[in-house]
């Protein structure tokens, strides 16, 4: 066994979830660019010059520069970001909580070889998906019969691998000197998440317009690499930090002492958990630290802060919204900004609020997948724990999650909103909530039952992430058009948007829907995950 093995082995298990990003998002690209082409751009021309700027939207744009720079820059650049999260928090940490590094360090490899090893699986990985998104935008053109003009698909995918790097490597950098993937993986995520909604608000708010240079996404959109190439400026802050957290994962790893818990230890500890009480227990804590960091932004950041940042905004955003055009925010989740409710859906609701719920039912359910590969959850059935409870204490966990960011969310709007005096209805910010806790449990009910019915934790994780962003997506797009509006209905996005439940009240015939279709997968999973063999 040498490095090379090492990173084979792990290529082996990441191209999976790569090829699914790079199915879907080049699928978006092919409706993106089908949709656009019925549509009336030329109100994209009023836009006022900063804003369009910001958008990546030149004078004149064409429907395939409006439709990559939507389809691929932004959710191509979110989706690799946040594949470059999770291999970068899994390859050292969570490699290291299952056990599985401690197997290849009992060979003749050294550490020092194990995560250089680490490292070039990540940049590889990273790599040959930007090549691939590369290569299938180019396709989507073919197949449609485009002419893509002046539109530089290879500089776009070259500054979206290099924005995707800097968070992998920070949760790389993070994981390998802590070995703690949760904590890799929150403040990776965190930063992301920061740095996407900094980027788009700050220069909307002229006196903070100059903090937006020193977030990592505003290299990434600030450039228009779409339309006007690489700035090799921003190109080199993205692949300077990218290397600096690199090498603090690969200084720091060989020199600390290893995380491992050994088999007997284990069995112990399960022996423990016969109880259900004590099994939800010991389930519920395995992703605390992400619970926490999520529900602080929901509840604080994206919900309470909110309501001083729309009284300061209010009359940018009244002056904003008569220039901009519907279908651009539509897009984004959004409405009218001018509006409180509209302000809070667009900013919180329409699409932070769904991801953070999505994030953690995803990390639930893939952690009964995660715990049957390491082999703990066999040993725990070993313990004479019948496999119903387990499942039981993982869809337990899951929907408490969600609970707890979805109230936090509606706990902070409502704080929010009474701090700057908006006047929203508490019952119609907790109606909106229940529209958000009805999707979760649609999304998180199918993502147990894949992990359930297969056992592996990246089909679960990348089908709750495949259902927000297709959803999403796809609902957003087919609206924009009335010969395809009538299947925007087969989106759980519609039920949960379409009613606008925040200005309007909740619509419990939707929240039905998506509660009534959750409940149908999770009760599937219980037999599905009884008559499978088992991995050991």
């Amino acid at each position: 066994m040498n490095a090379v093995w090492v990173a084979g082995r792990d290529l082996s298990t990441r191209w999976k979830a790569a090829t699914i990003i790079v199915a879907v998002v080049f699928a978006m690209v092919l409706l993106g660019l089908a949709i656009y082409k019925t549509l009336d751009l030329t109100i994209y021309d009023s836009l006022p010059d900063a804003l369009r700027e910001l958008l990546g939207v030149p004078m004149g744009a064409s429907a395939q520069v409006l439709a990559y720079n939507e389809m691929l820059a932004v959710m191509g650049g979110l989706s690799v970001a946040g594949l470059a999260v999770a291999i970068g928090a899994d390859v050292v940490a969570g490699e290291e909580r299952s056990r599985r590094l401690s197997f290849v360090l009992s060979h003749p490899v050294s550490r020092l070889q194990a995560v250089l090893a680490k490292a070039a699986v990540l940049l590889l990985v990273l790599a040959l998906t930007t090549l691939a998104l590369w290569g299938t935008s180019e396709l989507a053109a073919v197949i449609l019969g485009v002419d893509i003009g002046e539109a530089q698909l290879g500089a776009l995918c070259l500054a979206l691998g290099a924005n995707a790097l800097f968070y992998g490597s920070l949760a790389f950098g993070i994981g390998a000197a802590t070995g703690n993937k949760a904590l890799a993986g929150a403040v990776a995520a965190g930063v992301l998440v920061l740095s996407w909604l900094s980027a788009g608000l700050l220069p909307l708010w002229p006196e903070y317009a100059d903090y937006a240079e020193t977030m990592p996404w505003f290299w990434y959109t600030d450039q228009q690499a779409l339309v006007s190439g690489i700035d090799a400026g921003y190109l080199s802050l993205h692949l300077g930090f990218s290397a600096l957290f690199l090498a603090v994962g690969v200084v720091a790893f060989p020199l600390r002492d290893l995380k491992s818990i050994p088999p007997r230890a284990l069995l112990r500890r399960f022996t423990r958990t016969r109880t259900a009480s004590t099994l939800f227990g010991v389930t519920f804590g395995r992703s605390l630290t992400l619970l926490v960091v999520i529900t602080a932004l929901m509840g604080l950041l994206m919900g309470l802060s909110m309501g001083p940042v729309y009284e300061a905004m209010a009359p940018a955003l009244a002056s904003m919204m008569e220039t901009l055009p519907p279908e651009m925010m539509v897009m984004f989740g959004a409405g009218d900004m001018s509006t409180p409710e509209g302000f809070y859906w667009g900013q919180t609701m329409g699409m932070m609020a769904p991801a953070a719920v999505i994030t953690m039912v995803a990390v639930a359910a893939a952690g009964l997948a995660a715990e049957e590969r390491s082999g703990r959850l066999g040993l725990l059935l070993s313990a004479s724990v019948p496999r119903a409870k387990a499942l039981a204490a993982t869809a337990a966990t899951m929907v408490l999650y969600s609970a707890i960011v979805t109230l936090a969310t509606a706990l902070g709007i409502w704080g929010g909103s009474a701090m700057a005096d908006m006047g929203l209805e508490p019952a119609n910010i907790f109606g909106a909530a229940a529209h958000l806790f009805g999707l979760s449990l649609l999304v998180g009910g199918v993502a147990l039952l894949v992990a359930a019915a297969t056992g592996s934790s990246a089909a679960a994780t990348w089908t709750a992430v495949g259902i927000g962003v297709v959803g999403h997506f796809a609902n957003a797009m087919l609206v924009l058009s009335e010969d395809t509006e009538g299947a925007a209905r087969f989106s759980p996005f519609h039920y949960y948007a379409s009613a606008e439940p925040l200005e309007f009240g909740v619509d419990w015939g939707h929240v039905a829907i998506l509660a009534a279709v959750g409940a149908v997968a999770i009760a599937l999973a219980f037999p599905a995950f009884q008559r499978r063999d088992l991995r050991v």
